[in-house]
């Protein structure tokens, strides 16, 4: 997938789980039914007029928790992914205020046509070295114009 899409911050694993080729619990609903606090999380879109090569911003609220929270924001054009970016809040700070610029080459090459974008905010539980689940705190969609 190399030039199909923009990584930022992510690992290998990371990126992978957000492709939906890991597991682990979809919602903080189905954390809690594991034992793992399922805390209450916004993610919201602050910006008005979402476009290709536009900087969009997100306000997210979480409660403390041991976990790193990250946001995604991906978007998609009839199917084929043409933006994945992921950030990381390091000190866990609520409210997280995030700043994504939709652009990627693969997009740009299509002629920044509008696209279906998600943004979650999620974490990873970890069991010593060893990721245990990604547990998902909000979602947000959006269409670029």
């Amino acid at each position: 997938m190399a030039g199909k899409f923009k990584a930022i911050g992510c690992s290998m694993a990371a990126c992978a789980t957000l492709l939906n080729v890991g597991g682990g619990p979809a919602s903080a609903a189905e954390a809690g039914a594991t034992g793992d606090p399922a805390p209450i999380a916004t993610l919201t879109l602050t910006s008005e007029h979402p476009a290709f090569g536009a900087a969009i911003s997100f306000t997210a609220t979480f409660p403390a928790m041991k976990w790193i929270p990250e946001e995604s924001v991906e978007c998609d054009q009839g199917g084929q992914m043409a933006y994945l970016d992921v950030q990381v809040e390091p000190n866990g700070t609520s409210p997280w205020a995030s700043s994504f610029t939709l652009w990627s080459q693969s997009w740009a090459d299509g002629g920044g046509a509008p696209a279906d974008c998600t943004a979650n905010l999620y974490f990873y539980t970890w069991k010593g070295h060893t990721e245990t689940s990604v547990v998902y705190l909000g979602t947000t969609s959006f269409t670029t114009t």
